[in-house]
């Protein structure tokens, strides 16, 4: 487990270090990375190394408690704080409040008083980075499985027409998809030969596939200003984009004569990078993307 960083900001000698030698701060997996007799040493401990718990004084010279919690959180850094003070009046602890201090002890105080609010803020910590830490594996699986899930969605959408409720403009969102609901135009790119006999293994293949779709993407990209999206149906390469330079999806359906330049480069790009001959059919822009 790892430890945390302990600072501690009090201008009476004696309270400081009984506060240090008086607790077993190793044994909770704490470390106190230094001690402050005002708030202004504090905050530049606070620089040199970011602690992960503050306790400190309210009534300090040149800072207080309050101005070193603020100064802290300014300059982004991420804490947890207690306030220990012996001045017992409702606006320190409004204020305290506003600043997010997970506690308030009230001096004279016992050192096991303030080790277990030192150790409620410790958890707090640890359930909040448990938290993220979760969050970042559902994060890293969604990346990782978010081209899937868009193929499937996209090959399921050129097959069939909606059922009824279906929600697909909704989904372009819930699936972060770049294109939009309106004008979508669809693509089409096979290879001039049938893949598992294209030579190598099965492995190769997807690998192939692969740089082909990014080449796609980035080829037509400038044309549907990024808002494309490419996918595989079996071995079929396809793209769906929206927002066609020059045309108005509303107005009209028809293929810009420019397109057809951007196609014989798509073909170009992918014959020279890829060395295989491929095909490529275009369809026209219809009204939204109930008629992919």
């Amino acid at each position: 487990m790892m430890k945390l960083k302990l600072l501690i900001a009090e201008d009476e000698d004696t309270i400081r270090e009984g506060i240090v030698n008086m607790i077993d701060w190793n044994s909770h997996q704490i470390e106190v990375m230094g001690e402050a007799g005002n708030g202004s040493e504090a905050l530049a401990l606070m620089e040199s190394e970011q602690p992960d718990l503050l306790l400190t004084d309210i009534r300090m010279p040149q800072m207080n408690g309050l101005e070193l919690i603020e100064a802290g959180r300014r300059r982004g850094y991420d804490f947890r704080s207690i306030i220990l003070s012996g001045y017992n009046e409702f606006s320190y602890a409004k204020q305290a409040i506003a600043l997010g201090v997970v506690d308030y002890v009230l001096k004279p105080c016992r050192p096991e008083e303030i080790l277990k609010t030192v150790l409620k803020a410790k958890e707090l910590i640890e359930k909040q980075r448990c938290q993220e830490n979760e969050q970042l594996k559902r994060d890293r699986s969604w990346h990782k499985n978010a081209p899937l899930v868009k193929s499937q969605v996209l090959s399921q959408w050129i097959h069939h027409p909606p059922v009824p409720l279906e929600r697909r403009q909704e989904l372009i969102g819930e699936l972060a998809m770049a294109i939009s609901h309106e004008g979508p135009q669809i693509g089409l790119v096979s290879f001039d030969f049938d893949p598992p006999s294209a030579g190598g293994s099965g492995q190769d293949f997807v690998l192939l596939r692969y740089a082909a779709l990014n080449i796609i993407s980035e080829t037509l990209s400038p044309i549907y200003k990024g808002k494309i999206e490419t996918f595989h149906d079996g071995n079929l390469l396809l793209w769906i984009g929206s927002g066609l330079a020059g045309t108005d999806s509303r107005k009209s359906y028809r293929t810009p004569i420019y397109l057809k330049e951007q196609i014989g480069m798509l073909q170009s790009n992918l014959e020279k990078y890829l060395k295989l001959s491929i095909s490529i059919a275009v369809g026209s822009c219809r009204a939204d993307i109930s008629e992919a």
